[in-house]
């Protein structure tokens, strides 16, 4: 399940469950009705996330490029230790803004 509330200007998606092949239907269409609002500064709220897979980390990165083409970013907060480690591997902490929270990572927009 996926929520999304807004804060000012930036939204901040929130994943609960895993971000997964089989679970990426509810997390795509919230993304695309807020993207279709033209709101583009996203967070992505991991703080109740159980797994990701391939298609849940490519999902990612090409919400992070839709969002860039409409002069905005996406931003990942609260990964546990083991979401952490997976964006470590593969290398995607060099591509997303990591922060501990979800105010830290709102407040990175100011």
């Amino acid at each position: 399940m996926v929520t999304a509330t807004n804060y000012g200007d930036v939204t901040v998606l929130t994943v609960k469950g895993d971000l997964t092949s089989d679970s990426l239907q509810d997390f795509i269409d919230q993304r695309d009705q807020v993207l279709a609002a033209n709101r583009c500064r996203l967070v992505v709220d991991c703080h109740q996330t159980d797994a990701f897979d391939s298609a849940g980390l490519e999902t990612l990165c090409a919400t992070r490029r839709a969002c860039e083409q409409l002069q905005g970013t996406l931003k990942i907060c609260s990964l546990d230790e083991v979401g952490r480690k997976i964006f470590e591997i593969t290398r995607l902490d060099r591509k997303f803004e990591l922060f501990d929270d979800l105010e830290s990572a709102v407040r990175s927009f100011s």
